[in-house]
């Protein structure tokens, strides 16, 4: 079976919109699209055509910043984030505010994707 692209967006660079190593992409209920960037160190969120909306996360190893993230997962109103070199998972709501974290390397190691269920 041939396979056809129908749609793409983002291009190289760092600014909003643009995307750097993606690893991993999710989508949450409304159709938005979240891209978890590993050399910008951040998610960005893109609306269902495309567009980009925001950007959360940043470089770092305190709360609500990230460090070569690999992998995400929506459900419902939050946004679970693998944090690969901080041997963490991060948690956002969908609009991009810091929630908790959870895990280190003795539980999660460097860890690069993730997944739930309902419970």
């Amino acid at each position: 079976q041939d396979l056809k692209l129908v749609s793409s967006f983002g291009r190289h660079g760092s600014k909003l919109g643009e995307l750097d190593w993606p690893m991993d992409a999710g989508f949450d209920d409304a159709g938005h699209v979240y891209v978890v960037e590993r050399c910008n160190h951040r998610v960005q969120k893109f609306n269902p055509r495309g567009e980009p909306l925001l950007t959360f996360g940043r470089k770092g190893r305190h709360s609500g910043e990230l460090l070569n993230p690999q992998g995400i997962h929506i459900s419902g109103k939050l946004v679970y984030v693998t944090d690969w070199n901080n041997s963490r998972v991060s948690v956002f709501t969908t609009n991009g505010e810091f929630v908790t974290l959870f895990g280190c390397e003795e539980e999660l190691g460097r860890s690069r994707g993730i997944t739930a269920d309902e419970d």
